[in-house]
């Protein structure tokens, strides 16, 4: 609620991110407050008229027969009674935060803090509060006691702020006082570069309106940035007001690094029920409801989804949404939906994804129906699963080496191998079956699959989809994989790879899931570019699992946790993929090498945990396994810097410094494609 004004960049760009949803009242006889149904005590803001923007700076005024309820509000506090005291939604408006959101050089140094790219700007301090500044690259600062002063450093300053090579390349400068806003026009003006004097005229101009602790500031224009930067907060404030109270069920917990699942949940005010096979799991205490129930024969999942049902019949809980974070539940997940009649992908489309032949061979039949975009059967790769040794030695006579080895309902590149010819295949599927009589697949009734070998580079596409309807997509690289195991190496995000090419990864990755079902969830596909473009290796109808949720947080500023919960829940998350903050290196550390370099190198832990603290590197582990003849990785170290190199560069000092890099495994060898 404002005058239009004053908000217009943000009013536009919330309508080119958020169509139809970014609204301006402009008087308070268009809204209404009503007694929350929520929060008691509290109150509902309901929209009864407003103009709503639309993408391409198109707006319409909309009368609305059933009030729409606001999610957020954002109004200007420096002028009238605020409306947003006491309402049941995040408020921006109130006169003391006003105080805050219009301190442009204090808001720009919070940015700052939390990695977001900023113009170059320059501050003019009249006597400042000890403490206001940090420093930050991007900022120049002066502190200056009298008024006279001011007027003789400006000169000085602005020149040196001008030949400021990331000033070089803005065309117009802004020239404010740091109390004026970010939208405010008053105090303000944008000139051009070059023209020195009348940016000396516009500073000097402000002198006599500047009051002890505010500052003078000259920002290099880019206007795209503040409003896509506010938008985003506001959406994000808004998902923590929808989907707080918010009830979820999760049909598993998984090993102890997707314990954040949880304590996100917990952290946005959402309740959660945790039905877990084991007797105690340190979700425990981030959960409402805690239920133990032993699920993990999977070819009974149909028996199990009724039993799960019934013990929360029994408790009388009821959920909102339904999901899984763990690959091997995911199809449990989708029948225990289906039965409380939760929002979501059907049985049919889950199993389609989880049975990897079956992905390959659904795809293949499929012609193209959007005439635009390639078929999906060009993404099909071929693909045979047999029950038997007699079963394998028909489909090899006809397949070809080499190729891969692989379970039907497997996921994370378990069991995965690269076979040169008929004798390893047939030997590499008798240890696979030997091992299934053991532990069958996680309890499911699988059999091997044989895959053809693939060349080209790996990539990985973690993406959402609400009701069919691409949100946004992140892709990463991966380095070459060590083989036979298919064990990986090293990983980069964002891939860096032509626009062209990233487009045609993400467009095959989301006509995948499309054509297999796939339209309400947030999903994990592995791709390899081949020289005939973008084929599929798997789909996986779930989050990404291990480092992708954080570090996707980190580089793009999203919370992929939240985009699921939403989705779960049936509630579309107003998200998009932003511009990258920086890049996100990471070598995988197989558990051989690993212990190999603990042995060379005294004090590895202390190591690694000193250059975790120094934040030159991010280490976690991948897995639990302590057998070191076991094909797997079990250390990633992973580093992000606003440069590429930078991070490869802090990557390799580390494994150097580790003894991780050795003949045996060749650090440099796994990074050289990102270079």
């Amino acid at each position: 609620m404002a005058s239009p004004d004053k908000f217009l960049p943000l009013l536009l760009a919330g309508g080119k991110r958020c169509p139809g949803r970014m609204m301006l009242c402009l008087c308070p006889s268009w809204v209404s407050r009503f007694p929350s149904k929520t929060l008691p005590g509290q109150f509902s803001l309901l929209i009864l008229k407003a103009v709503t923007f639309e993408a391409g700076g198109y707006t319409y005024l909309d009368t609305f027969s059933s009030p729409c309820r606001a999610t957020y509000l954002l109004e200007d506090g420096s002028v009238g009674s605020s409306m947003g005291e006491g309402l049941d939604c995040p408020t921006s408006g109130s006169p003391q935060l006003n105080t805050l959101t219009e301190d442009v050089l204090l808001n720009y140094q919070l940015l700052g803090g939390k990695g977001v790219p900023l113009p170059p700007m320059l501050a003019l301090a009249y006597r400042p509060p000890v403490g206001l500044v940090s420093p930050h690259p991007s900022l120049m600062f002066h502190s200056i006691q009298e008024k006279q002063d001011l007027q003789e450093t400006m000169e000085k300053a602005i020149h040196a702020f001008l030949k400021q090579p990331e000033v070089q390349g803005s065309d117009k400068v802004l020239v404010q006082l740091s109390t004026s806003g970010w939208g405010s026009q008053e105090s303000t003006a944008v000139l051009n570069r070059e023209d020195r004097e009348g940016l000396l005229s516009a500073a000097a101009a402000l002198v006599p309106q500047i009051r002890s602790g505010e500052s003078i500031l000259l920002t290099a224009c880019y206007p795209s940035i503040q409003p896509l930067q506010k938008c985003r907060t506001i959406c994000q404030r808004s998902h923590c007001s929808v989907m707080a109270g918010k009830t979820l069920l999760f049909i598993g917990a998984g090993v102890s690094k997707k314990l954040g699942v949880f304590v996100n949940a917990k952290q946005y005010g959402i309740k959660s029920i945790l039905v877990c096979y084991q007797d105690h799991h340190p979700a425990y205490k981030y959960v409402s409801e805690y239920l133990v129930y032993n699920y993990m024969d999977h070819t009974q999942d149909e028996v199990h989804a009724e039993k799960i049902v019934a013990m929360l019949e029994k408790k009388g809980l009821q959920a909102d949404g339904c999901l899984t974070f763990i690959c091997k539940n995911t199809i449990l997940c989708a029948l225990v939906r289906a039965k409380l009649g939760l929002p979501g992908d059907t049985v049919e489309a889950i199993s389609i994804a989880k049975r990897k032949s079956h992905t390959q061979r659904h795809l293949a039949t499929l012609d193209q129906d959007w005439r635009h975009l390639p078929a999906p059967r060009q993404y099909a790769v071929r693909s045979e699963h047999f029950e038997d040794l007699a079963g394998l030695k028909s489909t090899a006579e006809t397949f070809g080496f080499p190729a891969v080895v692989k379970q039907e309902y497997g996921a994370g590149s378990v069991s995965v191998k690269l076979v040169e010819n008929e004798q390893q295949c047939e030997e590499y599927v008798q240890e696979m079956m030997a091992l299934k009589a053991m532990d069958p697949n996680g309890g499911f009734a699988s059999s091997p699959m044989v895959m053809e070998y693939l060349g080209g580079d790996k990539y990985v596409v973690d993406l959402a989809i609400f009701q069919g309807r691409l949100l946004l997509a992140f892709l990463s690289r991966c380095g070459p994989s060590i083989l036979p195991y298919f064990i990986s190496s090293s990983h980069l995000m964002p891939s860096d790879i032509s626009q062209e090419k990233e487009a045609q990864m993400v467009a095959a990755a989301y006509q995948s899931c499309l054509h297999c079902g796939l339209e309400n969830g947030v999903y994990n596909v592995d791709l390899k570019l081949a020289e005939c473009g973008p084929k599929l290796i798997e789909i996986n109808p779930r989050t990404g699992g291990n480092f992708l949720p954080t570090w996707i947080n980190e580089v793009y500023g999203v919370d992929i946790y939240i985009v699921a919960f939403m989705i779960a829940c049936n509630i579309q998350p107003q998200v998009w993929t932003p511009k990258p903050r920086g890049y996100f290196v990471c070598i995988s550390c197989p558990i051989k090498q690993h212990y190999r370099a603990k042995e060379k190198t005294p004090g590895f832990d202390g190591i690694l945990k000193g250059l975790t603290d120094k934040g030159l590197v991010k280490s976690s582990m991948i897995t639990d396994v302590v057998d070191d003849t076991a094909p797997v990785a079990t250390l990633s170290i992973a580093s992000f810097s606003t440069r590429k190199e930078d991070a490869i560069s802090k990557i390799i000092l580390a494994s150097q410094m580790l003894s991780i890099d050795s003949e045996e495994y060749p650090v440099k060898y796994f990074l050289e494609p990102f270079m």
